[in-house]
This record gives C-alpha cells, sequence and structure tokens, in this order.
C-alpha cells in the first residue's frame, strides 16, 4: 500500500507559479535589445494615444508569446518576452502594409489592461508570458 500511494505523490504535478507583474514599458523600449530587435520601421503607441491625427486603419492583431524563464529573473523573462510580443505585432504590421501599431494594451487571459505606463507580464517557475493587443495603422503626417 505504501509503495501505491508514494507513486501517487511523485506523478502529483508541482504548484505551478503564476506570478502577476506590471512592469515600465520605457526601459524596455529605450534599451540596446530593443533597438537591435524592433528597429525603426514599425512604431509603437500605448494605451489610447492618439498620434496623428490621419490614421488609416488596416486591422489589428494578437500576440501571445511565451518564453523559458528557467534562470532568468521574473523581470528579465518578462523583458525578452515582452519585445517578442512587440516583434510579433511589427511583422503583421508589415504584413498589412501599416508603419505603426496604436492603441497597444496588454491582453492576458483575454482581459485588457490598458495603460501607456505599463504593461502585463506572467512570471512561472519554467515559462513566462505577455499578451498584447494593438491596431495595426498607417500613420499620415499631419498637413
Amino acid at each position: 500500500m505504501l509503495i501505491g500511494s508514494a507513486g501517487l505523490l511523485a506523478s502529483a504535478p508541482a504548484a505551478a507559479r503564476d506570478t502577476q507583474h506590471f512592469l515600465p514599458i520605457m526601459p524596455v523600449m529605450a534599451s540596446t535589445a530593443a533597438s537591435q530587435r524592433l528597429g525603426n520601421d514599425v512604431a509603437f503607441f500605448f494605451g489610447e494615444n492618439k498620434p496623428y491625427e490621419r490614421i488609416e486603419k488596416r486591422g489589428w492583431a494578437r500576440a501571445n508569446p511565451k518564453t523559458n524563464s528557467t534562470n532568468k529573473s521574473d523581470a528579465e523573462a518578462c523583458r525578452w518576452v515582452f519585445l517578442s510580443a512587440l516583434r510579433e505585432l511589427q511583422d503583421k504590421a508589415r504584413e498589412y502594409g501599416a508603419n505603426a501599431v496604436i492603441n497597444i494594451r496588454s491582453d492576458y487571459d483575454n482581459v485588457p489592461y490598458t495603460s501607456a505606463e505599463k504593461y502585463e507580464c506572467h512570471a512561472g517557475n519554467i515559462v513566462s508570458g505577455v499578451a498584447l493587443r494593438g491596431d495595426l495603422v498607417i500613420l499620415h503626417p499631419k498637413n
């Protein structure tokens, strides 16, 4: 009987960690990693900023990448996966012929969180994730 009970305990899943963080956007966007991974051909606007008067909407996109968080701090894993999410939005913007992604908001588990200063990240023992949603647009200069 003890052997059977020990087998059940060994196969029981460990409690998974899912720590919710709201982290600042600007330090990530100002980093060397952001300029190397994102370049500058697609602009990003967070929250409900309206950067230009003339906007031509091309569609919307959602990114929900995960990253390995083993041997990384929560902040480090979250920065990396945040840039991965922006890269996915950027790729979709290029595909749609857009030059910007506006109204970017966190959308983890389909729960919107809108902020011009912070993004939501969930960090675990093994995997961390960010979900972003934004509108793909062509920004036209003011005349």
